[in-house]
Order: structure tokens, then C-alpha cells, then sequence
């Protein structure tokens, strides 16, 4: 509030970045018209994808918006891969790596839904072709998502690290077979782009805001309903018998993420900046 007040009294451009759209969860219409009349005092905004743009527009901002503003520096990830290279056979023989699995990077927190991912693990199959679940993230839920691996028989196949730098995250990524963002509702998923700039196949919910952004379904992952384990669990099993299927995915993965990395994000800015009051 600081700065938008002092944006408007002494004329300078000030423009909001969010990645809330209209899904996230539950709104009431006072706390709407709220946010709706703040919005309103900013010159632009800068927004995650497409659906989180037709929320602001349905807030009332008429003024610019630009899409852009979850990205990752998409160049980093893929040198770090390469970088890092080097430390994949001690991994392997330390079993912090497993030969074949697919990964979830997530905050262990209830909209998150990781136990819905372990059941779509469990149902696809995965255990009995050799592919382990490698679990990335810590929270409250932890206990929980342990006795959830327990009751469904698959807890020797977890592979849980609680707390990854993000400067290491992609010696992870690189290996994974799929990815799986199962949850309830989410207002982007940058784990999807991290996985999505090397190449992994994303398997992700439809209230996730990478679904139908960088997330095209068939083409670079899948989209699936929340919850619905057996339709997720299928996708998956599908990635994890059809190589063919899972290299046609990665390539178009690594292509779609291209378009949102880095310059996206600077051009969006310098766009709001353009059209700006007093240009």
C-alpha cells in the first residue's frame, strides 16, 4: 500500500504482478470488490497465463495486462544439468537415485494433495515395472503421506528428500520419467517449468495454472481432473510403457517451455512499461 500510494501522488507507473485466478478457492464477493476497486488504482499488471488474465479483466482492469510472470531462468536449469552430470553415479550407488522413477516436488500441505499422487503412483503400476517415487518437500502433512505409502504397500519405493537447494534441483528433474502435480488447486506450479526446461513429461491437475498454459494436454504432459485417480493413473502408465510416447513429449516439453522463460518475463515488464501514462 506504501507504494502504491506513493506511485499515485507523486505519477508514477506502478503495475501489480499476481498468478491468482478465479479457481484458487473460495471468494466472497465483499473481499472481491475489495481487491476489485485496488486493482483499479494500478496503471497494468503482469499475470501468470491466460485464465489469470480473464480473472483481472473480471475484476474490472481494463488497463494492460501482460502474461508472464511465472517463469524460470530456464537456461541455468539446463547448465546445471549439465554441470552436475558428473555426480550421477555416486548418487546411483548411494541409492539417493533410483534407476527409474517418476518425481513430486511439493510442499507437504493439505490443497497440495501428494496423497492423491501416491495413489496414482500406486494404480499405474509403477512399482511393478521398477519405477520408484521420488518425493521432493517438507510440511505438516509428512506423517500423513507416510501412512498413506504404508496402507497402499509402496513405501519401499519412496524416495523422500526433505530439503533439495534449488542450485542442485535439477540433477533430479533430469532423470525423472514424469512429474505429477496433483493438486486440489494451484495458482501455477513452477516445478512444472523446472521440469518442463529439461525435458520431463508433466502429469498435472486441471486446476494447476500450468494446465493448458505450458502444459498442452497430449502433447507436452497430461491433464486430469483433481482426484480423479483413475484417469491420472492411466496417463502415467502411458508415459512409462510408451518411450516413443515420452520422448515425442519431452521434445515438445523443452519446446512449449522456451516460450516462457526469462526474456517472457522482461518483455511483459517492458511492454507495461511502454504503454505506461506519460510515454
Amino acid at each position: 500500500m506504501t507504494s502504491l500510494l506513493f506511485a499515485r501522488v507523486n505519477g508514477v507507473p506502478i503495475f501489480f504482478m499476481s498468478d491468482s485466478k478465479a479457481d484458487d478457492q473460495r471468494r466472497s464477493s465483499w473481499s472481491e470488490r475489495i481487491k476489485s476497486g485496488l486493482l483499479r488504482l494500478f496503471d497494468g499488471a503482469l499475470v501468470a497465463g491466460s485464465r489469470h488474465r480473464v480473472y483481472f479483466r473480471s475484476l474490472g482492469v481494463m488497463r494492460p495486462i501482460e502474461i508472464g510472470y511465472d517463469v524460470v531462468d530456464n537456461e541455468f536449469f539446463r547448465a546445471q544439468a549439465v554441470k552436475l552430470q558428473r555426480r550421477v553415479p555416486l548418487l546411483l550407488r548411494r541409492g539417493i537415485l533410483p534407476e527409474r522413477y517418476v518425481i513430486c516436488v511439493s510442499r507437504l500441505v493439505n490443497r497440495k494433495r501428494v496423497d492423491v499422487a501416491l495413489h496414482v503412483y500406486a494404480a499405474s503400476g509403477a512399482q511393478q515395472l521398477g519405477v520408484h517415487f521420488m518425493l521432493i518437500g517438507a510440511g505438516p502433512e509428512e506423517t500423513m503421506i507416510s501412512e498413506t505409502a504404508k496402507q497402499l504397500g509402496i513405501e519401499d519405493m519412496i524416495c523422500h528428500l526433505r530439503d533439495v537447494p534449488n542450485s542442485i534441483m535439477p540433477i533430479f528433474y533430469r532423470r525423472a520419467e514424469a512429474l505429477l502435480l496433483t493438486s486440489e488447486y494451484d495458482q501455477w506450479g513452477l516445478c512444472v517449468n523446472e521440469a518442463m526446461a529439461l525435458g520431463i513429461p508433466c502429469i498435472v491437475t486441471s486446476r494447476c495454472g500450468v494446465a493448458g498454459e505450458i502444459v498442452e494436454h497430449g502433447k507436452s504432459g497430461f491433464v486430469f481432473p483433481p482426484g480423479n485417480v483413475e484417469v491420472g493413473a492411466g496417463f502415467l502408465r502411458q508415459l512409462l510403457t510408451d518411450r516413443a510416447l515420452r520422448e515425442a513429449m519431452s521434445q515438445s516439453a523443452m519446446r512449449m517451455i522456451d516460450q516462457w522463460g526469462l526474456p517472457r518475463f522482461a518483455g511483459g515488464i517492458a511492454t507495461l512499461v511502454e504503454s505506461s501514462p506519460g510515454k
